[in-house]
């Protein structure tokens, strides 16, 4: 009986603890829930800009922005492959989404 008491705490623990480690992150299931519209020009968007598009996290997004700064404009959507965690599967489902010229009107819509 104390063998399961103590397995049903630590379970309890390491949900609450994954719980909390994700709390205020999108993870991709979620994402997929979030609508969004118009398109996002990714030679000036923001990292909180680019945080937008699905299953871009912060990290990928500063590496977007960096690859920028450095390399220059993006001259087409598929430019971005070169940025390291981006590839096809995610370009694929961030495309609609991207532009190289314009203004950032892309927006999260009804949920």
């Amino acid at each position: 009986m104390k063998v399961l008491r103590s397995m049903v705490i630590v379970i309890v623990l390491l949900l609450a603890a994954a719980f909390m480690s994700s709390a205020g992150t999108l993870d991709a299931a979620e994402h997929q829930l979030v609508k969004l519209e118009g398109k996002l020009n990714i030679n000036t968007a923001t990292v909180e800009q680019l945080v937008l598009l699905p299953g871009i996290g912060e990290k990928t997004a500063e590496k977007i922005v960096e690859h920028r700064n450095k390399n220059g404009a993006f001259k087409e959507n598929s430019d971005i492959l070169n940025v390291k965690g981006i590839g096809e599967k995610k370009l694929g489902i961030i495309n609609n989404y991207l532009s190289t010229k314009g203004e950032n009107t892309l927006k999260q819509i009804g949920q």
